[in-house]
């Protein structure tokens, strides 16, 4: 399912979830706009799970993901899951419909 959850100041914050009950309305897009969201997501996620909490590892720019070899020019959110059964969550951030700015991925382990 991919829903358009926000948009504000001209960015559209677009959520792809598998049973999700994360709305982001409240998610203020300023600086430092991305941890903003990065927090929002692991709160939203830790209400939403029965039986296991989430904890931000890290975010990882595209710069850095290219120091680190890596090709992907998209941001990636890392969290750490214990007691909660594995899924995927992968949200993406728009300066317009066309342009994305980045994308975080967020993985239950």
């Amino acid at each position: 399912m991919q829903k358009c959850l926000i948009f504000l100041l001209g960015l559209c914050l677009v959520v792809n979830v598998a049973d999700s009950k994360a709305i982001y309305e409240d998610v203020e897009l300023d600086s430092p706009g991305i941890e903003k969201i990065a927090n929002k997501v692991v709160e939203d996620l830790n209400d939403s799970c029965d039986s296991g909490q989430f904890s931000l590892l890290e975010i990882v720019s595209a710069k850095e993901q290219k120091a680190r070899g890596g090709v992907n020019n998209k941001l990636e959110l890392m969290l750490k899951r214990s007691d909660c059964s594995p899924q995927q969550y992968s949200v993406q951030v728009f300066e317009s419909f066309d342009e994305t700015l980045g994308e975080l991925h967020i993985q239950g382990i």
